[in-house]
Parts: structure tokens; C-alpha cells; sequence
């Protein structure tokens, strides 16, 4: 028998931030990476989020959710995390059209282009983001981070 391949899982932003930030959904986050660790997911995104990932560090440093230290070692372990990136290039004609059937904006459109394209999902910690879409065609492309992480659990 073949060697079973790890499940394609785009990461958005806000779940690879939750990876190494302690905030609500960080439990969930960790089922995620433990999946991509252990080689039942293979994490991917587009290479957008690493700059998006250090804004949202250091907005939690302004806010003084995190100390500079924190905020330093969370960027240095996004920066080595288990998510292989596509280049936005490639993704961005796509990314257009669903920004324009779906109100998403272009970031997150890049991360649904690149779920479209591997035949997968986005998992998401942003709420308003899966109402946005919540009953147009394109709901189909994203999962909250709780559902992705059953998911990868094999619960659902």
C-alpha cells in the first residue's frame, strides 16, 4: 500500500498568528500544527502571510498584549513555521475574480484562489470574514479554525 499523503489545509493569517500568540482559539491553532508536525496536514499559504503575520504581531505589541520579547520570538517562529508559501503571482488573476464575486478582499483572496486551486480549504479565525461569505457560493472555500481543527482531528 502507498504511503498516505498529508491533507492540503490553507492557513489564513489569523490562525497562523494564534499558533504562536496565547489568545482565544490558540487550543485549536495547536491542533493544526501539531496535524502539519505529526504529517497529517501540509500547511500551505500564500507568501503574503508572512508580511500580514508581522503586522498582526506587532499590533499585538502595541496594544501591549504582547511585550517586545513575545512579540520577537512569535515572529521568529512564524517566520521557521511548518507552512509552505505560493507566491501571489500566481495567484492574484484568480484572487481578483473572487475578491469581485465575493466582496473578500484581495489578501483574502489570495488565500481562497489558493484553496480553489489545491482543492481545499481556508481555515479562519475571522468571524466577520466567514459571515461575509456566508451564503454566497464562495462559503464553500473556508472553515472556521474550531471546524478546521476537527477536521485534521478526524471528528467531523
Amino acid at each position: 500500500m502507498g504511503e498516505r499523503r498529508p491533507r492540503p489545509l490553507v492557513v489564513d493569517t489569523s490562525v497562523a498568528v494564534k499558533f504562536y500568540v496565547v489568545e482565544e482559539g490558540h487550543e485549536d491553532a495547536l491542533e493544526i500544527l501539531d496535524a502539519a508536525d505529526e504529517g497529517r496536514a501540509e500547511l500551505i499559504a500564500p507568501s503574503t502571510i508572512l508580511a500580514e503575520g508581522f503586522n498582526a504581531i506587532r499590533r499585538q505589541e502595541r496594544r501591549g498584549i504582547l511585550d517586545a520579547e513575545d512579540a520577537r520570538n512569535a515572529w521568529d517562529d512564524l517566520l521557521h513555521a511548518p507552512i509552505y508559501t505560493y507566491a501571489p503571482e500566481d495567484l492574484i488573476e484568480r484572487a481578483a475574480e473572487l475578491h469581485f464575486e465575493s466582496g473578500a478582499s484581495i489578501y483574502d483572496a489570495l488565500f481562497f484562489a489558493l484553496a480553489e486551486e489545491s482543492n481545499t480549504v481556508v481555515a479562519t479565525a475571522d468571524d466577520k470574514l466567514l459571515r461575509r461569505l456566508e451564503g454566497t457560493g464562495h462559503a464553500r472555500l473556508s472553515v472556521s479554525l474550531a471546524e478546521a481543527a476537527r477536521i485534521l482531528d478526524g471528528n467531523s
